[in-house]
């Protein structure tokens, strides 16, 4: 027997043999030479063994919630404690299944015990999709109100306890199942969070891929966000957030709760710091670029000196018009998450310090929800929830295209970079709401403003030196005044601005002929001083 064995069974005899020497000698006290001394200290046994007792309470909500440390006397006792009571609850009601719910799995499963095992994997993806509808039910923010029971009623807890089992405690890898896991599965309920997809099925085999905070999940190289959201489920009796940006991961990590929650972050562990490298897991491949959301679906342009709205079902109530716009662009760049009424009550549609009725709010989602109109999921605005809550989907912004660009030239080198940056610049029409004369406050207040104009600096400045390296003077100026769009007060973008070459005389008419060229490295002054001291600026 180990040491928690040993101190487990004295905390078992002395919760038993403290009650007994209490009982005893308080009806024997009569008899002694000082009664009042006996009950005295019979009083101080009867409170050490209520103490006793409080801890044991306390050991049996650790060891229910998983939060029990191996080798404590505590834990052993609890666990015994649990597993009597379960032996004598089976006893006493044989027509139902025994289950330790507090340490280990006992599924009794409805299943042809004569199947063959490729016909019990191929309802593999089934179950584990049923397990993630388990998962969305728990988060209210994702809860759909049209799962059914039959859904849930899929779910094959024998393959989860299974998987685990055949995991251990590796922090990536594969596992492969070649036939039916045996219906008893005992795991551990304090599992460290794991993850992962089935990798590959065939009737004689099932690779599942796997994945803890601080490994690698193998993923194929052609996967997207979109793949990775849709295929990944959490097998651990926890949340599975995934993040595609550091600001999400940064958001995820400091919010999370407890030790049930994995993280995994949409990008390699080469792109990430090595200390949130171990916080969190990462891919062994980067995600390709996802496609575009359809043309037809709503957008929000922001990029420009008024903000509009593309892609309407119906034209937009003209008495309500700035209200909507405004909402629209809100829940647009907040598109990931729910947004409760009173937040848009306050921050959006309030005017002159004055928050809107929740009677506005109404009427303002309403002509929204119908402007937007609906695909195949329902309509893009989402009816309200029960506690307060507006979502979206598919409703998207220029300023998130933007932001998703840049991210993916700081991840690239060369002419794809070159890419990525002219493709997010171009996006820039004016600068961002400079026309809305009322509203939008929020946008300063909440650091969208200031994202935009950091990005918006480092893409004009990151394209100006590319450019100017390979002699395109005509794709650095045009770099640098759209930048100067995003942020017109950067004393960077106005020296960098400065430092381009210019046009020189052309012919005896001086400048009169060279007023239609382009301009190119060609028919620049001489000043290759201005394009290495740029060069070596923008390195810096």
């Amino acid at each position: 027997m180990n040491r928690s064995a040993h101190q487990g069974i004295a905390l078992a005899l002395y919760g038993l043999v403290l009650p007994l020497v209490a009982s005893w000698e308080w009806f024997n006290a009569s008899s002694s030479s000082y009664p009042q001394v006996v009950r005295i200290i019979v009083g101080l046994l009867v409170i050490m063994w209520l103490v006793f007792l409080w801890q044991l309470r306390g050991a049996l909500q650790a060891l229910r919630e998983g939060l029990v440390v191996p080798g404590s006397g505590w834990q052993w006792l609890a666990t015994g404690l649990v597993a009597v009571l379960s032996f004598f609850s089976a006893q006493h009601n044989r027509s139902s299944p025994a289950t330790n719910t507090a340490i280990s799995v006992d599924f009794q499963k409805v299943q042809g015990s004569d199947l063959a095992a490729g016909h019990w994997l191929l309802g593999a993806p089934l179950a584990l999709a049923a397990k993630r509808v388990s998962d969305q039910l728990r988060d209210q923010s994702s809860l759909d109100p049209d799962l059914t029971i039959s859904q849930l009623q899929q779910r094959d807890p024998i393959l989860e306890a299974h998987l685990i089992t055949q995991i251990g405690k590796r922090r990536s890898g594969h596992v492969d199942i070649t036939s039916s896991p045996p219906a008893n599965v005992t795991v551990a309920r304090n599992v460290a969070p794991v993850a992962g997809y089935i990798s590959s099925l065939t009737p004689q085999a099932l690779t599942f891929s796997f994945v803890r905070n601080g490994g690698e999940l193998d993923i194929p190289s052609t996967w997207s966000l979109t793949d990775l959201q849709r295929s990944v489920l959490a097998l651990h009796d926890g949340r599975l957030i995934i993040t595609s940006s550091e600001q999400e991961l940064l958001r995820a990590l400091a919010l999370r709760s407890g030790a049930k929650t994995l993280i995994l972050h949409a990008s390699t562990r080469s792109q990430l710091d090595p200390e949130f490298a171990q916080l969190c897991a990462t891919l062994s491949n980067p995600l390709v670029s996802s496609e575009q959301p359809p043309r037809h679906s709503p957008r929000v342009l922001m990029l420009q000196s008024s903000p509009v709205l593309e892609h309407l079902a119906y034209p937009l109530d003209q008495s309500l018009r700035r209200r909507i716009i405004e909402m629209a662009c809100y829940l647009a760049l907040h598109s990931k998450e729910p947004i409760t009424g009173d937040r848009l009550r306050t921050r959006v549609l309030s005017h002159a310090g004055v928050d809107a009725s929740a009677r506005v709010l109404a009427n303002v989602a309403s002509a929204l929800r119908r402007s937007l109109g609906s695909d195949e999921s329902g309509n893009y605005l989402h009816g309200v929830t029960s506690s307060g809550l507006y979502m979206t989907h598919g409703l998207y912004s220029d300023i998130e295209e933007f932001h998703h660009l840049i991210t993916q030239a700081r991840s690239t080198q060369g002419n794809r970079q070159v890419e990525y940056l002219r493709k997010a610049l171009e996006l820039v029409h004016g600068e961002p709401l400079a026309s809305s004369l009322r509203g939008f406050e929020w946008f300063i207040a909440e650091g969208h403003q200031a994202q935009l104009s950091r990005d918006g600096e480092w893409a004009a400045l990151a394209l100006c030196g590319l450019a100017s390296r390979s002699g395109d003077v005509e794709l650095a100026f045009w770099a640098i005044r759209q930048g100067l769009l995003l942020d017109p007060y950067s004393d960077d973008l106005a020296e960098a601005l400065t430092m381009i070459p210019r046009l020189r005389e052309f012919g005896s008419n001086r400048t009169s002929t060279a007023q239609n060229q382009p301009v190119g490295a060609s028919g620049a002054i001489e000043v290759r001083w201005a394009l290495t001291s740029l060069s070596q600026q923008i390195g810096q």
